[in-house]
C-alpha cells in the first residue's frame, strides 16, 4: 500500500506507514499487521508484496525474512534485513477496543540496538504505546 493508503482494521481505518513509495513492508507495518486478524493481515501483505516485487528478488527475500521473524517474535523486528546495519523494533498502538490504529518504533545502529536488547526496547515502546492509546484512543472514539 502506498503512503496514505488505508487498510480496514477491526472497525477503524489505519494508515500504513512506509519506508518509501516503492515498497512499504517493514517492522512498523509488521507491528500493525501482527495485531490484525490473520486473514486481513494476509490480504494487506499480499497487496504490499506486489509493490515489493518491483524492487527485485533480493528485496522480496529480505522483506519475507523480516515478516517471518516479526511473526515468530510477536512484534515488528528488522535486524538489518532491509536496511544494512540498522535494527528496528515496533509495537502496535491500539484504540480503546484493542484494534490497532498505528504503531511506534525505535531504530538505530545494529551495534547500539542488538536483538539482545529487545526486551528492554520493547518495554519502553510498550509503555509509550499504552500512553498514546490512552490519549489518542479517546480522540479516535470521538471521530465519526
Amino acid at each position: 500500500m502506498m503512503e496514505g493508503d488505508r487498510a480496514r482494521g477491526a472497525g477503524t481505518w489505519i494508515v500504513l506507514p512506509t519506508y518509501d513509495e516503492a515498497d512499504n513492508v517493514g517492522p512498523i507495518t509488521a507491528a500493525i499487521l501482527l495485531a490484525l486478524p490473520p486473514e486481513e493481515a494476509r490480504a494487506v501483505i499480499a497487496e504490499n508484496m506486489k509493490r515489493v516485487q518491483k524492487s527485485g528478488e533480493v528485496r522480496v527475500k529480505a522483506v519475507e525474512r523480516m515478516l517471518r521473524r516479526s511473526e515468530s517474535h510477536g512484534y515488528g523486528v528488522h535486524l538489518s534485513d532491509i536496511v544494512p546495519r540498522v535494527n528496528t523494533y515496533g509495537v502496535p498502538i491500539r484504540d480503546a477496543r484493542g484494534a490497532p490504529f498505528a504503531s511506534i518504533s525505535i531504530a538505530g545502529a545494529s551495534e547500539e540496538f542488538p536483538h539482545s536488547r529487545a526486551p528492554e526496547l520493547l518495554a519502553v515502546l510498550g509503555e509509550a504505546a499504552n500512553g498514546i492509546t490512552g490519549d489518542a484512543g479517546a480522540l479516535l472514539e470521538s471521530q465519526p
